[in-house]
């Protein structure tokens, strides 16, 4: 099973999804919002610029946030790899793992997931979890079998889905993930 993109989209939205005997799927838009893949952007997708303010308190609370941006409201670009390899973490971590934040949007951590040694222990977690491999080979363990992705594709994990995973040397990964997301064993 591997993830597979589904290209861009007239409204500039591409499409992930996981073949498997349960579809999931999930497309991200460039205009900063996900959606399902039976709806386009609209304006929940839409990019407030700089000069307009926030609307409620909510909006501000669910907003994005950056330990690399001064104004998280301004659009930016960002090189990854300079974000990671400024982190205290190094870019190739030492033997244990690593995990450092990157952004929030929308109650969403964006995670470096450093590469080192993982415990394998048998665990679930609160939240789904969208593991990008950028480069390396991440090996995730389920109930019905192991799954292998490799630079360029991704592997989703399930909230409450029992998993353990393997990463090989040199692995380097980005994780999606629900802010505040926990982990017990199990």
């Amino acid at each position: 099973m591997r993830a597979s993109s589904g290209g861009a989209g007239p409204d500039g939205c591409a499409a992930i999804s996981r073949a498997s005997s349960t579809p999931v799927s999930a497309t991200f838009c460039s205009r900063g919002s996900t959606r399902s893949t039976r709806r386009g952007c609209g304006s929940r997708g839409r990019a407030r610029p700089s000069n307009e303010p926030s609307n409620t308190r909510a909006e501000d609370a669910a907003g994005w946030s950056s330990p690399l941006f001064d104004n998280p409201r301004v659009g930016r670009k960002i090189s990854l790899r300079d974000a990671l390899s400024s982190d205290p973490a190094p870019l190739r971590a030492p033997p244990a793992w690593t995990n450092s934040e990157l952004g929030t949007v929308n109650g969403v951590s964006v995670l470096h997931a450093g590469s080192g040694k993982l415990d394998g222990r048998w665990h679930r977690q609160t939240s789904d979890e969208f593991l990008i491999v950028l480069e390396g080979e991440l090996i995730v363990e389920f109930d019905a079998g192991p799954l292998a992705a490799g630079p360029g594709e991704a592997i989703l994990i399930a909230a409450g889905e029992r998993h353990r995973a393997a990463v090989h040397a040199d692995c380097l990964l980005l994780s999606v993930e629900g802010v505040g997301m926990e982990r017990t064993d199990g």
